[in-house]
Formats: C-alpha cells, structure tokens, sequence
C-alpha cells in the first residue's frame, strides 16, 4: 500500500555546539510515495541525534524520503549556498532517487558544487541507470557490508546508509563473494528522514535488521562566511551485536570538468609509499609526497595503488587535490586517523580513497567529520611540462 503522508519542519532546530542553524529553515515541500520498509511500519525513526539536538514533531514515510524537485532535473535534490559556495544534492528516495545502487550511501550526492567559477563536481561517467554501481557524483561514500559473510544464500545483510541487502544480486543466486560492482536487491530501506536549510542538508537513516540496527545521521553544512563544506556523521548501534565495517570517500570531484592528465596533482603529509600498483609510474608517478600525471590515460585505462607511509595520528588524514591549469584545489581532512589509502582513476577523474575504520559496541556511538576547502591559485599553463610540479 502507498501513503502520501504530510510532512511538517519546526521553524528553528534547537541549539548545538557548532551546528546551529539560524533564521527561517526552508522546508522539503512534498512528501515523495515509496514502499513501507518490512517491519516499519507504525515505528517511531527515535528522538536522538548529535549531543543536544532532537528530532521532533516530523513523520515520513518508512523507507523513502521526503522528496522534493528543485531546478535542474526530476530527481528529489536540494539546493544549498552560503554566499560563496553554490552545491547541489541529490535526496534518499527508494522510488524516485538519483542512486539506488548497492555500493554507495544514499545520503550526501553532489552532481555540483561551484566556487569562484570553479566546478568540484559533476558526470564522469558515460552511462547512468538508478542502479549502476558508479553512476555517482562528489564526496560520495561507502561502508563494507556488515554480515554477509554470515548471511545464507536468500538471506540478508546490511549497508549502512543504504539498508538491507539480499544475497545473490540481481539473479537469485548466492554470490561466492561480496563484490561492489554488483547489484544487491534491496529488502529493507528502513526510515529515512532529511531536512533542509538554506546552508545544509541533515539526513538521518534508522534501521533496524536482524544483522543490525543501528540510527545514522550525516549532516551536510556549508560554513557561513568561509569556502568549506563540512560532512559530520554520527552512528549509534541500536541493536544487540558489535557493529565494525569500514568506510570510504570516493572523492569523485573533475575539477573544472577537465579529463585527467598532467596538471593534476594530489598532495598529502607524509612520504607515499605504493603497493598493488596498476600504471602507477607509467601514467601517474608518485613524487615523494605527491601524486603527479605523467600522461593522459586512455579511455578504458585506470590508475590504482594502495598508498603507505601515514601514521595513527588523524593528522595524516589531510589530503590536497589540486588543477594546476585551472587554478582550482580542495583540501580535504577529518578528524579520525587513516584505516587505509588507495588512489584510483580513470580518463575523466581521478580520486583519492581515504578509508576509516569504525567499531560501535551496542548502544554506544561512533562519530566521525570530514570537511572539504575550496580555493584558487594562479594558474601554471606549462603545468605540462612540469609533471604538476609547483
């Protein structure tokens, strides 16, 4: 059965340390039909978010989001701008969303973000369905499946920020192993809820599933006065089991829409170190703290490395991608330390892969923020013959 069900926004949300939103929030103005999620319905979504703030007075429907069409396209996106940064992003919805792929949270999709006549995001892809794996845009991200290992062939696990998943994809067959490339049929979306300001997006997904449950929030906030974008996340397990996984930020940011080539350059803090290289000192080489192109890579030619050389402090988590043609850089840090680091790109982005590691013991908490600043430079028109070299 399908529900429109009224959504209503509180004028103000109440105070909190460091994300406090002022003046009129601007509310998602329809609420988008979906299927009610197995076992959700009639079940509250909780009152708990970041430490003193609530979720009140709200009611979606379980399993889709309150979805509404701005400019630009059918899909349920919202708008945000500070003055100085200008973005994009693309909602939850289990019926009408952008992605509804198996591989990437469906929270916090950016097909742009514009700064100083500047571009950070955008289509880099050739092909797109609903459920293409990689048909995805801007600092997008990604949690190892938490249970499959344990799942029985039919059965279930679960991907945070996306839900619970069936094992066996697309065909009905079990799956030798999990891989990220493949489609996984969603069983169970559980409840998302998003609301909007002028400046921010604040989405929150309840689940709650035999492998786990748990409430993720990931709040999305353009700083006022300043170019930085902020990302804070927090994960409360809500069910009986430890939940550990990892997550990744893709990063899939063409600065300025440009094809990949020298000129782009990726700095980071510490000595790179590479192993499971693939063109890895042919197409790019690693210049002792920085990733430089030597050459364009072809259509269908892809650059890969899992890079070394950071330490356990989150200082190391701090990452600087840069357009020596253009002028436009981002710098990219978060306040949790590096699990892991893998580089990969392909003709039309390239993209650093930094991983965290999280561990939620039940009932408690895990809480992790990345924030992105953008900026200019002066360009380097010989950035060619430099191999990125400033």
């Amino acid at each position: 059965m399908r529900t429109i069900i009224p959504v209503f926004f509180c004028a103000c949300f109440a105070a909190m340390a460091g994300f406090r939103i002022a003046g009129k929030v601007e509310p998602l103005t329809k609420a988008v039909p979906g299927r009610a999620a197995p076992g959700m319905a009639g079940r509250s979504a909780g009152s708990e978010a970041f430490p003193g703030k609530s979720f009140s007075g709200e009611t979606f429907l379980r399993g889709s989001s309150p979805g509404a069409s701005f400019a630009g396209d059918s899909f349920p996106q919202a708008e945000l701008s500070n003055g100085i940064i200008h973005a994009r992003f693309y909602l939850p919805d289990t019926a009408k969303g952008y992605y509804r792929g198996s591989r990437f949270d469906w929270s916090g999709v950016m097909p742009s973000l514009e700064y100083k006549g500047h571009s950070f995001s955008g289509q880099w892809f050739d092909h797109y369905t609903p459920t293409l794996h990689d048909a995805i845009m801007g600092p997008v991200e990604s949690f190892d499946p938490i249970g499959y290992g344990r799942a029985a062939s039919g059965g279930s696990f679960v991907a945070i920020g996306i839900g619970a998943l069936a094992k066996g994809g697309l065909t009905g067959s079990a799956e030798p192993a999990y891989s990220p490339f493949h489609y996984y049929s969603l069983v169970n979306a559980g409840a998302w809820e998003v609301r909007r300001g002028s400046d921010r997006l604040e989405f929150r997904q309840t689940l709650r599933d035999t492998a786990c449950s748990y409430v993720y929030d990931k709040h999305i906030r353009l700083i006022k006065g300043e170019a930085r974008l902020v990302i804070r996340h927090r994960l409360k397990n809500t069910g009986r089991q430890t939940i550990e996984t990892n997550v990744y930020d893709h990063n899939l940011m063409p600065l300025d829409g440009q094809p990949v080539g020298p000129g782009l350059v990726f700095s980071f803090p510490f000595g790179l170190t590479a192993t499971g290289k693939r063109r890895m000192g042919t197409i790019a080489d690693i210049r002792d703290r920085q990733i430089v192109f030597l050459e364009k890579p072809v259509k269908g030619e892809d650059v890969y490395a899992v890079l070394g050389g950071y330490g356990e402090g989150a200082g190391d988590y701090d990452i600087k991608m840069e357009n020596h043609h253009t002028g436009a850089g981002v710098r990219i840090r978060c306040d949790r330390p590096l699990s892991k680091l893998v580089f990969w790109s392909s003709s039309t982005v390239a993209c650093p892969e930094p991983y965290i590691h999280i561990k939620v013991d039940p009932g408690s908490v895990f809480t992790w923020t990345i924030s992105y600043t953008f900026y200019e430079f002066p360009k380097d028109n010989k950035a060619d013959q430099k191999s990125g070299q400033r």
